[in-house]
């Protein structure tokens, strides 16, 4: 299920930021049609779906630090 859901975060052009944690931009629409899909996939088997909605200005002072692969 973890690997469809990535598959489906991905189509719709978000990054992947851990191992179950994506992040990009989204209309409100593309938004609701990712939730419906995600909790179509999951069905009633067990997990949980959370979207974060952050606002243009919070999502743009974001700060990243990248290292590169882990170990």
């Amino acid at each position: 299920t973890r690997q469809k859901f990535a598959n489906i975060c991905f189509d719709y052009g978000l990054d992947r930021v851990q191992s179950s944690a994506f992040l990009g931009r989204l209309t409100s629409n593309r938004r609701q049609e990712l939730f419906r899909k995600l909790q179509k996939t999951l069905g009633d088997g067990r997990g949980a779906v959370r979207l974060f909605v952050i606002g243009d200005r919070d999502f743009s002072q974001q700060l990243q630090f990248d290292t590169g692969m882990w170990t």
